[in-house]
């Protein structure tokens, strides 16, 4: 696979890095009795050219944080550098050669602003005899702790790759980051629960009158009906979702029946709604706005608006949280535990190497003359260092090698997703078939939720067998980003694991109405809302799709998107399952790989549910 070299053209630009060990012969009494290998001392040596590209500075996870500049220099060091060694191309079964060598990064030149042709030196390190292939494996140089830091440069779980822990490549794998990790329903959240227990305790509200009207549900008031009906479809819970419909459901409960049937227990519900909020709806206008105990779910979490989802038992008389939640064509829903944060930058190779018995010298074009002694050798570049440098040199580490090179160049280990959205042109409908005047910020981007997420193995390859994460990403154009009509976003990028080959995934955008209601798939779309429009992307579907360019997204590659609202038919309060893809109706979405696939103007379409 090619490292990325053009920003647009080739994902996230090139590193480049070669490795260039130089390495200097232990004797044989520096071998201890019965050791199983015998080592070679060795100097390590990183390459680190600037990224040769000429786009300007764009936006989300800002360019920065995923190497994407190109005018200045934004390589973002190495952290947690391991190098295994292999006596061949190594597989999943294969094992390292005696203990992995762990490369400290801190006071050199590795983490400092590079230059074109710089190369810094790290420490001495020890190399088996008999080593054909390095393994290598590091991340750029961050150690996020807080939900923000996360958000900003994403993280990864890495397991198996210590000293300590490593038992063989099959124990390496790279995991997704759960931004909830409560095995509570509602993630512990104290508002989620106020307002479950809010919802059933106004669903069983009962009155001292004679049947039907002693309850809700028999109730015989029109108004009253239709509240209970629509409280009954309720599928996400959240604050700002529920705030909502206990207005509605207040100014139900207030409007005249010729019959005054059900007048006690619309007064009662309304006085349970009013004592739970600071303000209720009067005729001046003013809206319902809860208490301060019931605000800020699933926010307080961290997690998207549409992330709690709720169905109505009937048999049982209250709002549950389901495992999984069918509506209409078994939409599931996805677990508070599935989410996880971006992935960070992470860089990885296998590599053979050269060897060779003559010490050769690290010099590449030195910035100044007096770095260099009289017989030092300079290279012009590390290609001719390789072809001159290491010529007619070993592929395997001896007893007499005094040098080491490892040829291939390092690569990034994640992909990334670059997207860019916009607002149709044509004539908008919603659920209901009714006409949407578009305008120029009518939504608002808020973020992006992407499924397919699964942990991936030692070669950062999907293991589609483990559980499947949905990505939620925040950090758009480093804020809320109105959207257009015709003209599209500057490219947004997230950073994501490789996915399963010829498997299509679901991307959500989380967006804010800033226009007039409209009818959604799951209730009214109120003003001011936050909701939800998916995706489907599939690989067949990419402009540049073959037979190895198979994955939405993959490793060391980036994936272009263009997304195009055309339809609100399938707009929804409430994220589905994110893992599991189906025919969509509303977003175009055209798709294209740069060493990778792209989709242009992928519609946003209404989903066949």
């Amino acid at each position: 696979m090619r490292s990325l070299y053009y920003y647009n053209k080739v994902l996230m630009g090139a590193v480049l890095m070669g490795l260039f060990l130089m390495m200097a012969c232990t004797s044989d009494d520096d071998q201890g009795a019965g050791q199983p290998l015998r080592l070679v001392n060795a100097n390590l040596t990183i390459s680190l050219p600037k990224r040769i590209a000429n786009m300007h500075r764009i936006t989300r996870m800002s360019s920065d944080i995923v190497q994407a500049n190109s005018d200045e220099n934004d390589f973002r060091g190495l952290s947690d550098v391991h190098m295994l060694c292999f006596n061949q191309y190594p597989t999943q079964s294969s094992n390292n050669l005696g203990n992995i060598i762990d490369i400290k990064t801190s006071g050199s030149q590795v983490n400092d602003t590079v230059t074109e042709e710089d190369y810094s030196l790290c420490q001495e390190i020890s190399i088996p005899v008999g080593t054909s292939h390095f393994g290598f494996y590091a991340r750029a140089d961050d150690a996020p702790k807080t939900h923000a830091e996360r958000m900003k440069y994403g993280v990864i779980e890495t397991v198996g790759l210590g000293r300590s822990s490593y038992q063989g490549n099959s124990g390496i794998r790279f995991r997704p980051v759960q931004i909830c990790t409560s095995r509570d329903s509602l993630g512990d959240s104290p508002a989620g629960h106020a307002l479950l227990r809010l919802l059933d305790d106004l669903m069983n509200t009962t009155v001292d009158v004679a049947a039907p009207n002693n309850c809700w549900p028999t109730a015989g008031n029109l108004y009253m009906n239709e509240a209970w009906h629509q409280m009954t479809q309720l599928t996400t819970l959240s604050s700002f979702h529920i705030q909502t419909m206990l207005e509605y459901v207040y100014r139900m409960m207030n409007m005249e029946s010729p019959d005054e049937q059900g007048k006690e227990l619309a007064e009662a519900i309304s006085a349970k709604i009013a004592s739970c909020c600071v303000e209720v709806p009067d005729s001046a206008g003013k809206q319902l706005i809860l208490k301060d105990n019931y605000l800020g779910f699933p926010a307080d979490i961290n997690l998207p608006d549409g992330a709690a989802r709720i169905s109505w038992n009937a048999a049982e008389k209250h709002f549950v949280v389901p495992s999984t939640y069918t509506y209409g064509n078994n939409l599931n829903a996805t677990s508070v535990t599935d989410y996880v944060y971006p992935m960070n930058l992470q860089y990885q190779v296998f590599s053979d190497l050269l060897a060779s018995e003559e010490q050769v010298i690290n010099k590449i074009e030195p910035a100044s003359s007096d770095t260099l002694t009289a017989d030092t050798t300079q290279y012009k570049n590390w290609t001719d260092l390789i072809n001159n440098g290491y010529a007619g040199a070993d592929k395997t580490v001896q007893p007499t090698t005094q040098s080491v090179a490892m040829v291939q160049q390092v690569q990034y280990a994640v992909g990334r997703i670059a997207v860019k959205t916009r607002i149709g042109t044509g004539t908008i409908y919603d659920a209901k078939g009714n006409y949407v005047p578009a305008f120029d910020g009518m939504f608002t981007l808020k973020g992006y939720v992407v499924g397919g997420q699964h942990e991936v193995d030692y070669d950062f390859q999907p293991m589609t067998t483990s559980r499947a994460y949905a990505i939620y990403d925040t950090d758009v154009n480093g804020g809320p980003q109105p959207l257009k009509r015709r003209y599209f976003t500057e490219q947004d990028h997230i950073l994501a694991l490789g996915t399963a080959p010829n498997t299509a995934i679901l991307i959500a955008l989380e967006l804010v109405n800033n226009g007039d209601d409209f009818q959604g798939a799951d209730g009214v779309i109120v003003k001011g809302a936050t909701f939800y429009l998916v995706a489907s992307m599939k690989p067949q579907d990419g402009i540049n799709y073959s037979e190895t360019l198979n994955q939405i997204v993959s490793k060391d590659r980036y994936t272009s998107v263009n997304i195009t609202i055309n339809s609100l038919a399938e707009a929804t309060y409430g994220l589905p399952n994110m893992q599991i893809p189906r025919p969509m109706v509303g977003l175009s979405v055209d798709l294209k790989w740069e060493e990778g696939l792209w989709y242009d103007d992928v519609p946003l379409e209404p989903v066949i549910w």
